[in-house]
């Protein structure tokens, strides 16, 4: 996407992306909404994750490391929830795991480990921040064993328990 950050729409799209803009504009119009940002944050998510052609959009790697590190986001967003192991996702992509330690470092700057941390963390404060599940069904959404061990992980990655994310909305 940053290569190239304009992603063409078909026609049959044109009606969500005008019903996305008529939301935005209604909930900025409010500057008394205590929750604006958020309901634009979240907003935001919805119409990316709703337009299928943004993970289709077209890719065209400078190097072999940058389609390696393309491959290792691809996997990451289909398994985070469930796999957390640099071995997972080596395996996924026929690496070695210092191998795909080495590629991911060199093309980012960040590790394997920053980059599931991020994808965990991200997707746990928008599941706290927009919907009614406990923490105890984030965790279990989100795969872990328990809720302890969601709450040590969660406040590790952002020095936050995950009660108050929620409260802060």
């Amino acid at each position: 996407m940053r290569e190239n950050p304009v992603v063409p729409f078909a026609g049959d799209y044109q009606p969500t992306v005008n019903l996305f803009i008529a939301s935005l504009r209604e909930v900025l119009r409010h500057d008394d909404n205590p929750n604006r940002l958020g309901a634009v944050q979240n907003l935001t998510r919805a119409f990316f994750l709703s337009m299928p052609q943004l993970k289709k959009a077209s890719h065209v790697p400078q190097s072999h490391r940058d389609e390696l590190m393309f491959n290792f986001l691809q996997e990451l967003r289909q398994h985070f929830r469930a796999e957390r192991t640099i071995a997972f996702y080596a395996d996924r992509l026929c690496l070695s795991s210092k191998h795909l330690s080495k590629v991911v470092k060199q093309a980012s700057g960040r590790t394997v480990h920053d980059w599931i941390d991020e994808y965990v963390t991200t997707e746990a404060k928008a599941l706290l921040r927009s919907t009614d599940m406990t923490v105890s069904q984030v965790a279990d959404a989100l795969g872990f064993a328990s809720q302890p061990l969601f709450t040590k992980f969660f406040r590790r990655a952002t020095g936050l328990n995950p009660s108050k994310v929620r409260r802060r909305e």
